[in-house]
């Protein structure tokens, strides 16, 4: 009926995948897949993919999001939002060397996404390796100097290095950048206990 009130062609795919995206964002998520899946079929689109796995994602469905991404890159090898994105799906899940590998080659395609610089960053910084952690992140800074999740994550690598000062420096930085990021308070109040 909605299809006949708006007089819909069938052969247009962006009327698909914003009907998919309204669907989204009215938590219609089995109507959202459809929606998306049927633009796929007419025309493949990159950001199409990136939507539908967005969509598994909410609905916790994260192997088929990854077979989704995985689709997508086979079709657009060299997107590295897709890249980025399924670096940070296996991160969620987990799988820090996948992911390594994803970030890598997304990296490789643009060296100046902030998302995918902070994530290879706080997989290093998982790793203990606190100055190279440090070295991308101001690779990052360059960029987005204003990012209150790279100062968080530089507070932290200056505490695994025990400089306590600088730590609580960069740290009360990402509160400022961002007063309600309850990530950073926590840790200002982790180093000043330490103190």
């Amino acid at each position: 009926m909605f299809d006949e009130c708006i007089g819909l062609n069938d052969e247009d795919w962006e009327v698909y995948f914003y009907k998919g995206l309204s669907f989204r964002y009215m938590r219609e998520f089995d109507d959202s897949i459809a929606s998306f899946t049927k633009a796929n079929t007419l025309h493949v689109n990159e950001n199409t993919f990136l939507e539908l796995g967005k969509v598994y994602q909410l609905v916790n469905n994260f192997q088929k999001a990854l077979e989704i991404y995985a689709e997508g890159l086979n079709t657009y090898p060299e997107n590295s939002e897709l890249l980025t994105t399924i670096g940070l799906l296996y991160i969620r899940l987990g799988q820090n060397n996948q992911a390594f590998q994803f970030l890598g080659n997304s990296l490789s395609y643009d060296q100046k996404n902030n998302k995918t610089i902070l994530a290879l960053g706080s997989i290093i910084q998982d790793k203990m390796d606190h100055d190279a952690a440090l070295l991308k992140y101001r690779i990052a800074a360059v960029h987005n100097p204003d990012s209150s999740e790279m100062w968080n994550n530089i507070g932290m690598c200056f505490y695994g290095k025990q400089k306590y000062v600088a730590s609580i420096a960069c740290l009360k930085k990402a509160l400022y950048l961002d007063p309600y990021q309850w990530i950073a308070a926590f840790n200002l109040g982790l180093v000043h206990l330490h103190q």
